[in-house]
């Protein structure tokens, strides 16, 4: 049903992010490469087989007009929660609920990955609300997560917006008048995008 409704909103994207991956991994590799300059993504880039890698920190204006940052862990872990083992999984919603509530934002749909590392999963789940959905494909859960977040038309989480929004415009090349403008992803996406000419031209040449 998920699957259907996207492709009802989004006629000819449904597959976009599962028939390009192989394509697509290896020019996020470069945009990385020329783009990340932090220790945290640098020391990513060194297993970058995985969307959870993808960029950035995001800041947060509270109604008493402060604002907080959120920091490298917190918009990694909105964005795909790592845990060894499966009984860790409902105490680690739980910490994002507390910094959902610190952020005073919801929990949006997120992937957990369970096992000793995250190259190393050997159980991979798509949380929405309190209901947790298993894959045994780290693609797919991603997959659908986003499709979850567009269906039920709710907002990214505010810690792992940037990341999400990179993901829907440069990988599934939707655009919508709610997109909120971000200029570290716009400058992302355009990079992304001369990187992908740049190979299917180089990839044109080499076939004549």
């Amino acid at each position: 049903q998920l699957d259907q409704d996207f492709k009802k909103k989004y006629p000819n994207k449904d597959s976009a992010l599962i028939l390009n991956w192989e394509r697509f991994s290896p020019i996020l590799k470069q945009l990385l490469f020329l783009e990340v300059k932090d220790s945290y993504g640098k020391k990513q880039l060194k297993k970058l087989d995985k969307l959870e890698d993808v960029p950035p920190r995001q800041v947060q204006k509270l109604d008493s007009g402060d604002k907080i940052k959120a920091n490298l862990s917190e918009a990694r872990d909105a964005f795909v929660l790592h845990v060894t083992v499966p009984g860790d999984i409902d105490p680690a919603i739980q910490r994002r609920r507390v910094v959902a509530l610190k952020l005073k934002s919801r929990i949006q749909p997120f992937v957990v990955l369970v096992g000793p590392t995250v190259e190393q999963y050997e159980a991979c789940y798509l949380i929405i609300d309190d209901v947790k959905y298993q894959f045994n494909n780290v693609l797919k859960a991603f997959d659908q997560c986003f499709k979850a977040i567009q269906v039920l038309m709710t907002e990214y989480s505010y810690e792992a917006r940037g990341a999400w929004l990179f993901i829907q415009q440069a990988l599934y090349r939707i655009s919508t008048r709610y997109d909120r403008k971000n200029s570290t992803v716009s400058a992302l996406v355009k990079t992304f995008e001369t990187l992908q000419r740049r190979t299917s031209n180089e990839t044109e040449q080499k076939c004549n």
